[in-house]
C-alpha cells in the first residue's frame, strides 16, 4: 500500500443528497475513520472573519449574515471556492487538501497492520468536480461514492457536473433511513474490494 496518503474515500453528490451525514456516520461508528473536505479552507476562512460554527455548517449556513456583506456562509464558500478554481487553478484545493492527507500518516496507526488498529481511513466530503474524481483515483490510490436522493436535480451552479463525473466506484440511493444509508456506503467499499486494504476495517465498530 502507498504510504503517501492514508485510505481515501470521496464521497460526492449534489447539496442535500446526505454526504456530510453519510461520513459523519462512519466517523463516529469505526475507529480510525476521519474526515475533511475541500471547503475546510473556506470554512477556516468564515471562522476568521467571526462565523460561528452553527453559521459555517449548521441550520443558519443558509441565512444572510451581516459579516459577510449579506451573502450566507454557503454563498461565501461557493464564491471562495469558484475563484480559487477559477483564477488560480482547478487543482487548488485538492493539493491543499493532499497535504492534508499526508498529516493523517504521522497517526501511529497508519502503519499498523494489527486488526485492532489497521491503517487510516480519510473521507473526503464535497467531490464536485472531474479533476477531484481523477486526483482522487490517480494521486492518492482511493475510491469515490456518489450519493444521491430524490429527484436529484441539481439546484446550485456547483452541482450541475456531478451526475455526469466518470471514474466513479459506486452509485448509493439515500432513500431510506440512517442505518440504511450507513450499511449502503459499507457494502459499497467492499464491493470495490476495499475490504482486504482496511483490514477489515470497518467492522471494528465504535462499542
Amino acid at each position: 500500500m502507498d504510504k503517501t496518503y492514508p485510505i481515501v474515500i470521496g464521497i460526492s453528490g449534489i447539496s442535500g443528497s446526505g454526504k456530510t451525514k453519510a461520513i459523519s456516520d462512519m466517523v463516529s461508528s469505526y475507529h480510525g475513520v476521519y474526515s475533511t473536505g475541500l471547503t475546510s479552507p473556506m470554512k477556516n476562512l468564515l471562522a476568521d472573519v467571526g462565523c460561528t460554527e452553527e453559521e459555517i455548517s449548521g441550520d443558519l449556513r443558509d441565512t444572510p449574515h451581516e459579516l459577510l456583506c449579506g451573502k450566507t456562509p454557503r454563498e461565501f464558500q461557493g464564491l471562495i471556492g469558484k475563484f480559487g478554481r477559477e483564477q488560480i487553478g482547478e487543482d487548488l484545493w485538492m493539493n491543499s487538501t493532499g497535504n492534508e492527507l499526508k498529516d493523517y500518516m504521522s497517526h501511529p496507526a497508519a502503519y499498523s497492520s494489527n486488526v485492532h488498529y489497521g491503517p487510516v481511513v480519510v473521507m473526503i466530503d464535497n467531490i464536485r468536480f472531474q479533476n477531484e474524481v481523477d486526483i482522487i483515483n490517480s494521486r492518492f490510490g482511493g475510491i469515490v461514492l456518489r450519493l444521491s436522493r430524490g429527484d436529484n436535480t441539481p439546484v446550485l451552479e456547483i452541482d450541475m457536473n456531478v451526475s455526469s463525473l466518470t471514474g466513479i466506484h459506486a452509485d448509493i440511493r439515500n432513500d431510506g433511513t440512517v442505518f440504511d444509508l450507513h450499511d449502503r456506503v459499507s457494502e459499497s467499499i467492499y464491493k470495490n474490494n476495499w475490504g482486504h486494504k482496511c483490514n477489515n476495517f470497518f467492522f471494528r465498530e465504535i462499542n
